[in-house]
C-alpha cells in the first residue's frame, strides 16, 4: 500500500483549524481517540467552550463581556442530553488511540490534497479489511467539506476495529415461540423478497425526555407550560453518534445502505431480500398467513444481532412482531330512526331527550361547552383516519345545517395525507364522518384538519408510527390529537408500544394534547372477545397519551357498559395516578385479583358521552355507540380551552395528565356502572378515579378556572 503523510505531523495549528471545522461530537470522541488533539482541545479555551456549549442545553451564549473562564463556568453548572456523550460513555467503546505515526500504516483513504490526507495505524490484531471510500461516504450522513469528512473518516477507522464484521458471533436479540393465533405457517419466504425494515436505534436520553415532559405538564412548577422547541425534544431522542456508527458501519460491511427515516434519526430505513436479511440477522423469515384476513405477511420468530450492538441498536421491524388488527368503528344502533330537532343549547338543563339522541347541543348543555366561535387562528386540532375511513364534507354539511345552525354554511376542514391516504368523498366512513362531525360541530371556529393514513405503511401498526413522525417533522405540531382507533395491548410486542408511547411523549413535551377512546369492549378490549383475563388496550396504556371512556345518559351520566377500563401489562403506574389508583384498589378489594396487573398503568384517564350519539353517515342520520364519540367532543374542550389560552398570550396545555389527576374536581364524578367482559361483571365505577370512567366527564367552567382563565 502507498503509504500516506500522518495528519499528526502537521503543525498544531493546522491540526487545530481542522478541529475547529467539525462539531460539538465530533470534538469530544477525538479527546479520546488521539491524545495529541485531547490535549490540543483541552488547551484550546475556543474548542472547549463548543463542547460545553453543546453539552450545556442552552439555547443563548452566556454575555460576552465575561470571562471566557466564568463563561465555562455558567455552561458546567447545566446539564443537557448530550452530558452523557463525555468520558464515561465513550468508555464503553473499545476505540484504539491514534499512536505515533512513524509506524506501519494502511495507506490513503480519500483522493484529498497531502496535506489532508489521512493514514490509519495498522492493527495486527484484526485482518478484517477498513471499509473503501465509497462505503465510508455511505457510513457518514450529512453533507460535511473535506475537512470534516477527513476526521470523521479516522474516527470510523478507530470505531471499526471494535465493530462488528460479517462473521462476528451473532446472539438472539428477539424470539417468539409461535406465530399468534390466527396465522398458519405456509414456508420459507422467497430468498429474493424484497424486505422494508425499520433499525430502531437506541434513544439517547428518553429519562431526560419524560423528566422535562412532566416538568412542563404538571400545574405550579417553575416549567409549567413552558413546552420544549422540536430541536430540543430531537436532541434528546437522538441516538448517540456512536450508535449511528455501529448500526451503519455493521450494516454496510455487509453491502447494505441505509437511510435515516425519523425526525430525530433515532430510526433507519433499509431495504434487502430475505436472502440478505437472514444472514444479517441470523433468522428464518417464513410466510404466514391471517386466517382472518387470507393476508400473506412474511416475519420470522427469532433474529440475532453482533453482541457488540447491544446498547446500540433497539430492535429491528418487522421481525417478530405480527400485524395486529385495529378497532375503532363505532357500533350502530339498531333503533328507530331518530327524528332530530336542530338546536343550540340555551340554557343550564340538559334536555332528558339527551338520553335518547345525543347531540352537540346535549355536549353543550351537558359539559357547559360554549358556542361562542374560537379567535386563534392557529390554533390546531387534528383527527387521525384509519382503515380506509373517509371523512364526507356532505355529511359534514348536513349534520351543521340540522344541529349547529349558528356556524357559517363553508366551515369545513382540511386534509393531509400519510402513507398514500386519501379522502374518498363517494366512500365516507363512519368512524371518520363520527370524529370530524364532533369536533368540527363541537370545537366551533378551531382550524380541524383530518390526517388520513393510507395503507402503504410498513410500520407493522396500521400506520401509527408513521402517523406520528410525520407529525414530529412538523415544526408546529397541533394543539391537539383526537385518535379513535386502538388495538389490544396484548397484540404489540413492548420494544414497538414503547417505542411509539416515546413518540408521543415527544409531542406531549412540545405541547401537544394527545387523546386516545380507551376502546369499546369493557375489559375484554378494544372489542369484545373471549378471554379469561382482563384486556387492556394501547396506545391508552400509554403513560404519556390521555385515555377517553365513555358513560350513558343524562341526569345523572352513568358509566357506559362498553367502555373499555383496567390496567396495562406492559407500562408500570405513572405517579401522576398513583394516589388515586391506590385508592381505587383499597375499595376494590379482591375482586376479579389475577385477573389483572394492579401495579400497571391505568385508564382511562375521563369520559364523555358514548351512547345514542347521533351523526349523519351517507345522508342520512343515525345514532353510533362507543369511546369513538367521547373521544372527540373530549379533544374539542380542551381545543377550546386552547383557544382561550392561546388569546391570552399563553401557551396551549399540552400533556393533560397531571393536571387532570390534580384537580379531579373540575370532572363531574361518575359512581355507578360498570364495563363487563371476559364472563365477569368488570370492573365498578366508584367514588374518585375508576377504570371505568376516570376521574369523570368534564365541566368546562371548572376546568377554565384550573388552568387560570
Amino acid at each position: 500500500m502507498q503509504t500516506a503523510r500522518c495528519i499528526n505531523t502537521l503543525p498544531s495549528e493546522s491540526i487545530l483549524n481542522i478541529l475547529r471545522e467539525v462539531d460539538a461530537q465530533t470534538l469530544i470522541f477525538s479527546k479520546r481517540v488521539c491524545r495529541r488533539w485531547n490535549t490540543l482541545i483541552t488547551n484550546d479555551s475556543h474548542l472547549q467552550y463548543d463542547i460545553e456549549f453543546a453539552l450545556s442545553g442552552l439555547l443563548e451564549h452566556p454575555p460576552q463581556s465575561f470571562s471566557k473562564a466564568k463563561q465555562l463556568d455558567i455552561l458546567r453548572n447545566h446539564s443537557h442530553a448530550w452530558r452523557n456523550l463525555e468520558w464515561d460513555h465513550w468508555s464503553s467503546i473499545r476505540v484504539p488511540r491514534l499512536k505515533a505515526c512513524d509506524t506501519s500504516v494502511v495507506g490513503d483513504v480519500l483522493p484529498l490534497p497531502p496535506y489532508i490526507r489521512l493514514s490509519f495505524l495498522a492493527n495486527s490484531s484484526n485482518n478484517s479489511p477498513l471499509p473503501s471510500a465509497a462505503q465510508l461516504a455511505t457510513i457518514m450522513a450529512g453533507r460535511l467539506d473535506k475537512a470534516k469528512i477527513s476526521i470523521a473518516f479516522f474516527f470510523y477507522a478507530s470505531l471499526a476495529r471494535a465493530s462488528p464484521h460479517p462473521g462476528h458471533a451473532l446472539h438472539i436479540h428477539e424470539r417468539r415461540d409461535a406465530p399468534p393465533d390466527g396465522f398458519v405457517q405456509n414456508g420459507p419466504a422467497p430468498a429474493d423478497f424484497i424486505m422494508n425494515l425499520r433499525l430502531a436505534l437506541v434513544q439517547n436520553s428518553i429519562a431526560i425526555l419524560e423528566e422535562k415532559l412532566y416538568e412542563v405538564s404538571t400545574p405550579g412548577g417553575p416549567s409549567y407550560g413552558q413546552h420544549l422547541s422540536k430541536e430540543a425534544v430531537e436532541a434528546l431522542v437522538a441516538p448517540a453518534p456512536e450508535s449511528v456508527l455501529a448500526v451503519r458501519g455493521w450494516l454496510t460491511t455487509h453491502g447494505i445502505p441505509s437511510e435515516t427515516i425519523s425526525p430525530a434519526g433515532d430510526w433507519l430505513g433499509v431495504n434487502m431480500t430475505v436472502a440478505q436479511a437472514n444472514t444479517l440477522l441470523g433468522a428464518e423469515y417464513t410466510t404466514f398467513t391471517n386466517q382472518a384476513t387470507s393476508q400473506p405477511t412474511v416475519r420470522t420468530l427469532s433474529y440475532s444481532i453482533p453482541a457488540e450492538l447491544k446498547g446500540h441498536l433497539d430492535f429491528v421491524h418487522p421481525t417478530v412482531a405480527f400485524p395486529v388488527p385495529i378497532h375503532g368503528e363505532p357500533k350502530v344502533v339498531p333503533a328507530s330512526t331518530p327524528s332530530p330537532q336542530g338546536s343550540n343549547a340555551t340554557s343550564n338543563a340538559t334536555p332528558q331527550s339527551c338520553a335518547s339522541q345525543f347531540t352537540p347541543a346535549c355536549a353543550q348543555s351537558l359539559y357547559g361547552i360554549p358556542a361562542t366561535r374560537a379567535t386563534q387562528t392557529f390554533n390546531r386540532l387534528a383527527v387521525s383516519g384509519f382503515n380506509n375511513e373517509y371523512a364526507s364534507q356532505a355529511d359534514l354539511q348536513m349534520f351543521l345545517q340540522k344541529y349547529r345552525t349558528d356556524l357559517p354554511s363553508s366551515t369545513s376542514f382540511s386534509v393531509q395525507y400519510v402513507d398514500g391516504g386519501s379522502n374518498d368523498q363517494s366512500n365516507p366512513g363512519l368512524e371518520a364522518d363520527l370524529d370530524i362531525q364532533y369536533t368540527v360541530g363541537i370545537a366551533s371556529g378551531i382550524p380541524t384538519t383530518f390526517y388520513s393514513v393510507g395503507q402503504n405503511n410498513q410500520d407493522g401498526i396500521a400506520g401509527f408510527l408513521d402517523l406520528v413522525n410525520a407529525l414530529l417533522q412538523d415544526s408546529n405540531t397541533p394543539h391537539v390529537l383526537s385518535t379513535s382507533y386502538g388495538f389490544n395491548e396484548k397484540d404489540i410486542p413492548f420494544s414497538l408500544a414503547n417505542r411509539l408511547c416515546n413518540a408521543y411523549a415527544q409531542l406531549g413535551a412540545r405541547g401537544t394534547s394527545v387523546l386516545f377512546s380507551s376502546g369499546d369492549g369493557g375489559v375484554s378490549g378494544s372489542q369484545s372477545t373471549t378471554c379469561t383475563n382482563f384486556v387492556p388496550t394501547f396506545p391508552s396504556t400509554c403513560p404519556y397519551v390521555t385515555s377517553v371512556g365513555g358513560t350513558q345518559g343524562v341526569n345523572p351520566e352513568t358509566a357506559a357498559g362498553l367502555s373499555s377500563g383496567g390496567f396495562s401489562n406492559l407500562f408500570s403506574t405513572p405517579s401522576y395516578q398513583t394516589a388515586a389508583v391506590n385508592a381505587y384498589l383499597c375499595t376494590l378489594g379482591t375482586t376479579d385479583s389475577g385477573r389483572y396487573n394492579s401495579s400497571g398503568r391505568a385508564f382511562p384517564d375521563l369520559s364523555a358521552a358514548a351512547v345514542d350519539v347521533l351523526i349523519a353517515y351517507k345522508g342520512q342520520f343515525g345514532l353510533v355507540d362507543g369511546t369513538s364519540c367521547s373521544t372527540p367532543i373530549t379533544a374539542s374542550i380542551i381545543a377550546l380551552l386552547n383557544d382561550q389560552l392561546l388569546a391570552a398570550g399563553r401557551g396551549a396545555l399540552g400533556f393533560l395528565n397531571p393536571l387532570i389527576y390534580a384537580n379531579k374536581q373540575a370532572f363531574t364524578d361518575i359512581t355507578s356502572g360498570n364495563n363487563p367482559g371476559c364472563g365477569t361483571n368488570g370492573f365498578p365505577a366508584a367514588n374518585g378515579w375508576d377504570p371505568v370512567t376516570g376521574v369523570g366527564s368534564p365541566i368546562y367552567s371548572a376546568l377554565r378556572t384550573v388552568v387560570g382563565l
